[in-house]
């Protein structure tokens, strides 16, 4: 995840953030994936 927004951080900062309503359905789905990833690299209770 980290990677995709590296790689895309122009877009982001000049694209999405400027007219953030356009481009809700991005915001949403880079917010998802990042909250799947959290549980997934939490240690699993033996």
């Amino acid at each position: 995840m980290l990677y995709m927004i590296k790689r895309h951080r122009h877009q982001i900062l000049h694209e999405w953030l400027p007219r953030t309503w356009t481009y809700r359905s991005e915001w949403g789905a880079t917010l998802h994936l990042n909250y799947q990833t959290v549980p997934a690299r939490l240690p699993k209770p033996a």
